[in-house]
């Protein structure tokens, strides 16, 4: 066990019993054991609720036949080289006292026409503070390039996701947000109350998520968390994202409606405690119009 595995916090006994009963809930319903990353039973493979791709630039953002859009990196592995990193980011955030990630980024863009050129500068400053988080965190030699590039490829996933939102979206604002993920997670089924939003996962399990045809939506309402829990029909058909895939989800706001999601139960360490995941959030708060001319232009650069 690593020095970071050992000073990892471990649960409390009631979020431990509450792990427990989740997982035995799961298993009842013919899900497989959540701490088994490789094999999580859940669907991982192409759904007809998203459009999936191999790349930014096919994200077909203004077709409304679909709840969102999922880019497929295909990682040989499930971003494990980040672990003892994000833990050890963690662990530093909790001594300290403070969140290195409470503040979220908001890019203003406004309506008026930009160039490609300046979109990119706008983003790329603003990914800069995005990762300046990373970037001060105590690291020990060992972890120091990977440090480096998971600052790098978090920056180039905020650039190239908001430049294929501006281009196709247009919208006058988006919001970056980075964060550590434990038992800090959004355990409900629900629809984000937002245009859209992109998330990818960089070490770990990652997000799930329903077609609504699998999904009661008067279950999922309730404030009982024990009654939104069972709001699936069949949780067999549940679907998950790989680490490193990038899933853009439409929300409340945009009239196609919400892709229902969650995140996905924790993963324990040996020692009991939660294993730490980073994630990339890129947040469309409402929707925009974007001329014809500023879509060719940013697209231009992209191919």
């Amino acid at each position: 066990m690593t020095d970071v595995q050992q000073n990892a916090v471990p649960l409390s006994k009631s979020h431990a019993r509450h792990l427990r009963r989740a997982r035995k809930r799961q298993e009842k319903k013919g899900l497989e054991k959540v701490h088994d990353e490789k094999s999580t039973g859940l669907l991982c493979h192409e759904p007809t609720v998203l459009h999936t791709c191999s790349s930014f630039g096919d994200w077909p953002l203004q077709d409304e036949s679909c709840k969102g859009y999922l880019l497929q990196r295909h990682w040989d592995t499930q971003g494990e080289r980040f672990h003892m990193l994000v833990e050890l980011l963690s662990r530093q955030q909790q001594e300290r006292g403070y969140n290195y990630f409470d503040k979220q980024i908001h890019v203003h863009l406004g309506h008026a026409k930009r160039s490609a050129k300046e979109v990119e500068t706008i983003l790329r400053a603003h990914a800069v503070e995005l990762v300046a988080a990373i970037n001060r965190v105590d690291t020990p030699p060992e972890l120091a390039l990977l440090k480096e590039e998971l600052a790098t490829m978090v920056a180039a996933d905020a650039v190239a996701i908001g430049t294929e939102i501006i281009a196709k979206l247009g919208p006058a604002e988006i919001i970056f947000q980075a964060e550590t993920i434990g038992m800090n997670r959004c355990s409900r089924w629900h629809r984000d109350a937002y245009n859209g939003r992109a998330i990818t996962t960089y070490n770990g399990v990652a997000t799930e998520y329903q077609d609504d045809s699998n999904v009661d939506f008067i279950k999922i309402g309730s404030n009982d968390n024990r009654i939104n829990a069972n709001c699936l029909l069949d949780p067999k058909q549940t679907r998950q994202c790989r680490a490193g895939d990038v899933l853009y989800m439409r929300g409340t706001k945009n009239q196609r409606g919400g892709l229902v999601h969650r995140s996905p139960l924790p993963v324990l360490w040996q020692n009991g405690a939660v294993r730490q995941r980073f994630c990339l959030k890129v947040d469309v708060p409402r929707g925009g119009s974007c001329s014809a001319a500023q879509e060719l232009d940013v697209q231009t650069r992209l191919q």
